[in-house]
């Protein structure tokens, strides 16, 4: 019951506001009406309940002040128009009915949206209010005000403009027939007129007195309305706090006044908007009137500009008629004096022409001549010059073809040569290398037996065993001298072989890098050719275009040489005409007398005249007949320029010597020095090798060692020898020099034996690192290819990248005015909350 009470007391009480506002602004308008249709009534008297409640003192006198102002403003525009009118035979009477209706269907809404707005709960005058709610009312406060000086200055131009058609509608059509019915009694008239604007007057300024009493009193109640509605809603809404407040959580009654309260804020919402739509409805309308004022003033003007530019469009055309007149009387006497002189001269002309028509058809045909010559020598030239480059091209790239099958034949071949000698020579090095192992070890079994006669002779008895010991001793000595001195020669012969295989091998890769030379040497020839063709195909199309435009000129020559007989043509039936012409003149000026056939003759003769000028044209063809117009000089000049690139072998020579100080001259040098201070057991293995790797220093130092270390034995065997010539007896000595030569010579072989594995590693190493250096060059090559296809796509990527880098600000900036945007949002919710709650 405690929630039902609020509420139908609210709702009671906005219906009976309301309901009084409705029944009072009903009361007003008909109020209205009666007062532009019937006669001055007196203000009604405000009611006891309006004058319980006035409004302030302050706005009352000033918005009165303000309003009596302009009705004074009014009221002498309307009196000056009325004046005016009087003095135009009422003709300004006819404007106001249209504006008056307009006014008068627009003051009804305007009244109905004020005390509409009106409605909204003003917070300035309850205490208990928020600062917020204060600051706001402290804003709105102004515009209410102003609201209702609007108002009131608008409401008082209803009554005026609607009873000013009434009232003056129908003096005017008086006044408008009272001047066809009183004919010549000017001065009644007049005075009738005078007495009746009189009395227009006088009913003007008491219907302006009732006006501003009227408007006074409807302000005042208006006042007394809206303050009535404030006061009423402030309780309203401070019962529905009160009871919100107090009302336990959850409950319908605190509902209900949250609602309450709500409609409140709303309210007020329609108070704002109501006071801008009221402003904005009076500035339409202000600009209405003014662009309707504009327009009209602006038809006036254009009508009165278009009758003046007709009178002065007559005026000139008069004049024109009158000066073209004076002149063709004042040339007329000149053209007859002049005809006769351009008759001699037009024969001369005539004359003239003829021989000129006969030059340029004379200098047509030369030209033609001249350039069907040029054309055809010019064709035919530049077509033997492109099947000489042509044939010539197929021959050089037919003879690099053959030179190019050849040198891979040869190539091949000397390549199965040498792999069949290298083959061979590690065949015959394997034969020896079994055949001298074979002689160490049957030279080892020597040295055992040796050693064993040597240890039982230094144990045994002297004697007869001494004797056979030192005869073994030099057999064995003659044994080793004829080995060596085979040995020797086995060497020498392979040195020479091996020589032999290396100077081959020279010659091979000099042959090689020539035939490499000019392969390269034939392949810029190839592309110097099929640029040189590609050249000659795109010149091929500017020949073309320059014939195309050369026969363009020559037609358009043909076309002015015909224009120019066309000319000549009617220059002769011009002269015609004009002679006879002159003939009827002759006759006419003998039968009639010369003024008045000047009249008659003027448009004929100006007509004749006027196809005179036309004997100038015949002079341009002869110009434009040149040579230097045709352009044989520049296409000459296009002939020369183009040249074959030049054939100068600086580059291709700069290139090669590059390209042979680039290559690896280094390694036959490196071989051959290290081939000479290698051993001869050695130089066979080595023929196997195309390119033996440099040699670490000290393993030279190793190679020279052993070199040394076999050169030795031929020495021990001289001192053996020298030895055994000298003291014939066994000794000590001997015995011990004979065991360190065959230490010598077991470590010499097993030296030898390790560096043959160690040469034999060496030059698998160097064929695989050869191998792997091809598959590296080849590599290369496609790492190469893959880098240029990567630095494609890297590029594509740093555009994408860009371009997703452009977006991506774009759309940050989006992000950004849209997250703006939304805590704009937030604001106006949490203000609107706020403004809902409080």
């Amino acid at each position: 019951m405690s929630g039902q009470g609020p509420k139908s007391r609210w709702g009671s009480l906005l219906s009976q506001a309301v309901a009084g506002v409705e029944a009072r602004l009903d009361t007003i308008l008909a109020e209205e009406d009666a007062a532009n249709k019937e006669a001055p009534k007196p203000s009604p008297s405000p009611t006891p309940s309006q004058q319980a409640k006035p409004p302030g003192p302050s706005r009352s006198d000033s918005t009165r002040s303000r309003q009596n102002d302009r009705l004074q403003e009014r009221l002498a525009r309307a009196v000056a128009a009325k004046q005016a009118a009087s003095k135009g035979e009422g003709t300004s009477t006819k404007p106001t009915p249209t504006t008056s209706p307009r006014q008068s269907s627009d003051i009804p809404n305007r009244t109905s949206t004020d005390s509409a707005a009106a409605a909204p709960v003003p917070q300035n005058l309850t205490p208990s209010a928020s600062p917020r709610a204060s600051q706001d009312t402290g804003r709105k406060s102004p515009d209410t005000t102003e609201k209702s000086t609007e108002d009131t200055g608008d409401a008082p131009a209803v009554p005026q403009d609607a009873s000013s058609p009434d009232t003056s509608a129908a003096p005017a059509a008086e006044v408008a027939d009272d001047p066809v019915q009183a004919g010549p009694e000017e001065s009644t008239v007049t005075d009738v007129k005078d007495d009746r604007i009189r009395q227009l007057e006088k009913a003007l300024e008491e219907l302006a007195v009732q006006q501003q009493e009227e408007t006074h009193n409807y302000v005042e109640q208006i006042d007394a309305l809206q303050a009535k509605l404030q006061y009423l809603a402030r309780e309203a809404t401070e019962s529905a706090r009160k009871e919100a407040k107090e009302a336990p959580a959850g409950s319908i009654e605190k509902k209900l006044a949250e609602k309450d309260v709500q409609i409140a804020g709303l309210m007020e919402e329609g108070k704002n908007l109501a006071s801008t739509e009221q402003k904005l409805r009076t500035a339409i309308k202000t600009l209405r009137s003014k662009v309707g004022e504009n327009e009209k003033e602006i038809n006036n003007i254009k009508i009165s500009k278009g009758k003046v530019e007709q009178e002065l469009e007559a005026a000139r055309r008069r004049s024109r008629r009158a000066d073209d007149l004076e002149k063709y009387q004042g040339e007329l006497h000149k053209r007859i004096g002049q005809s006769q002189k351009e008759i001699d001269a037009l024969k001369s002309e005539v004359a003239g022409k003829d021989k000129t028509v006969a030059d340029l058809k004379a200098q047509l045909q030369k030209v033609l001549e001249e350039k069907d010559t040029l054309t055809a020598k010019v064709n035919d030239e530049a077509l033997a010059k492109e099947r000489q480059r042509v044939r010539g091209l197929e021959e050089e790239v037919s003879d690099l073809k053959v030179e190019k099958d050849l040198i891979a034949d040869r190539r091949e071949a000397r390549e199965l040569e040498l792999k069949d000698k290298a083959e061979r020579a590690a065949e015959r090095a394997r034969v020896i290398e079994v055949e001298l192992k074979s002689e160490i070890q049957v030279m080892e079994s020597k040295l055992e037996s040796m050693r064993v006669m040597a240890e039982e002779v230094s144990s045994g008895a002297m004697g007869d065993s001494q004797a056979k010991l030192l005869r073994q001793v030099e057999t064995l000595q003659t044994q080793y001298a004829i080995a060596t001195e085979n040995w020797q020669g086995i060497e020498s012969t392979l040195q020479a072989r091996i020589s032999n295989l290396e100077k081959d091998r020279n010659e091979a890769q000099h042959r090689e890098s020539e035939m490499r030379k000019k392969a390269r040497e034939a392949a810029l020839r190839a592309k110097r050719h099929e640029e040189e063709l590609e050249d000659a195909k795109t010149q091929i199309p500017t020949i073309q275009e320059d014939l195309k435009v050369r026969q363009s000129e020559i037609e358009a020559l043909k076309k002015r040489s015909e224009e120019a007989e066309v000319a000549a043509a009617e220059a002769k039936a011009e002269l015609e005409r004009l002679k006879v012409a002159l003939a009827e003149e002759k006759a006419v000026d003998r039968e009639q007398d010369r003024q008045g056939q000047w009249i008659e003759d003027a448009p004929a003769q100006s007509f004749k005249s006027g196809s005179r000028p036309e004997s100038p044209s015949v002079s341009m063809p002869t110009r434009s007949s040149s040579t230097d117009f045709l352009g044989f000089g520049s296409l000459s000049s296009k002939f020369r320029k183009h040249s074959a690139p030049s054939s100068n072998g600086d580059p291709l020579e700069r290139y090669t010597s590059r390209r042979t100080s680039v290559q690896p001259s280094s390694r036959p040098s490196v071989l051959t020095g290290n081939s000479f201070n290698l051993p001869p057991i050695l130089s066979p293995t080595i023929e196997a090798l195309p390119s033996t790797p440099s040699i670490h220093p000290l393993e030279r130092q190793d190679t020279f060692d052993s070199a040394e270390r076999f050169s030795s034995p031929q020495q021990i065997a001289q001192d053996m020898v020298s030895v055994s010539t000298v003291a014939a007896g066994p000794s000590v000595q001997l015995v011990e020099k004979l065991s360190a030569a065959i230490r010598r010579l077991e470590t010499e072989k097993v030296a030898t034996k390790e560096e043959l594995t160690r040469i034999s590693s060496q030059r698998d190493e160097a064929r695989a690192e050869i191998v792997s250096l091809m598959r590296e060059v080849d590599q290369g090559k496609k790492a190469a290819e893959e880098v240029a296809k990567l630095q494609a796509d890297v590029a594509e990527v740093n555009q994408r990248y860009e371009t997703t880098l452009e977006l991506l600000g774009e759309k940050s900036e989006m992000v950004e005015e849209l997250k703006a945007d939304v805590e704009d949002v937030k604001a106006m919710y949490r203000d609107l909350v706020e403004r809902t709650i409080k």
